[in-house]
């Protein structure tokens, strides 16, 4: 596929930068692998709609990115009307910028997989951590909240990085039912491995099951979490030492 002169000039502009672009920030920014996003702007591959939008939503200027993929990608016009708009870039940066709190985008993830999620629902799975991270949320402008309910300021959540997957599924694991586990303190030190053999075995056990938890939230919300379910699975045959180890 060959790349319309518009993106091909934002492309070369970018990559002409001073001082000199890094690429592996790029793809930390638009959720993709450093080979992949090498090669789309070195024009060495035929990138897909939102491989190319992952990367204008982080280089281009606002409002620019669906027009612009409109006319690369004519075929997925309506595709593309749903997953980019205006806003798509703040969009992208606030994410961006709890990329390092995956407990934040657990929590994201889930509100925008609904048309609008009760605080007491937030309250019951995450706790008052969980409503610490709506706060976040809120400051980033990333969901409002109507009375006692919150939604997410757009339906777009993406994310296709598998280290990022991984760092969901994580954070869904140490943070999920707490309530099982005496206290704050018993969790931190399940995680320093200061627990006894039985506390550990007992912890695991609901790891466990919430780690199957959020594989099925994953699956039932495909529609609404463009999430690369073959990166999913890997992530999972990755993770499985953590709960089924003998550790003590």
């Amino acid at each position: 596929m060959t790349v319309i002169p518009e993106i091909r000039e934002i492309l070369d502009k970018w990559l002409e930068g001073v001082p000199k672009r890094s690429i592996a920030t790029l793809a930390r920014s638009a959720g993709l692998s450093y080979s992949a996003t090498r090669r789309i702007i070195k024009n060495e591959c035929s990138p897909t709609y939102m491989s190319m939008g992952s990367i204008l939503s982080v280089i281009c200027e606002d409002g620019k990115v669906q027009n612009l993929l409109i006319k690369q990608f004519p075929d997925k016009a309506e595709f593309i009307k749903g997953q980019f708009h205006e806003s798509s870039r703040s969009i992208e940066s606030s994410l961006h910028s709890i990329e390092n709190e995956p407990f934040a985008l657990v929590v994201y993830g889930l509100i925008s997989s609904s048309k609008g999620i009760e605080f007491e629902t937030i309250r019951t799975m995450y706790g008052e951590l969980g409503l610490d991270q709506v706060r976040v949320l809120e400051d980033l402008e990333l969901v409002n909240i109507e009375g006692s309910t919150i939604k997410a300021t757009t339906e777009r959540f993406s994310v296709h990085s598998p280290s990022m997957i991984k760092q969901l599924i994580t954070s869904h694991v140490n943070a999920v039912r707490l309530s099982n586990i005496s206290n704050e303190c018993g969790l931190l030190a399940f995680r320093n491995r200061s627990v006894t053999k039985d506390g550990y075995a007992r912890v695991i056990s609901i790891l466990e099951k919430a780690s199957s938890d959020i594989k099925e939230v994953m699956d039932s919300c495909s529609g609404n979490l463009p999430i690369h379910f073959s990166a999913v699975a890997d992530c999972y045959s990755d993770l499985e030492p953590k709960f089924k180890g003998d550790r003590a």
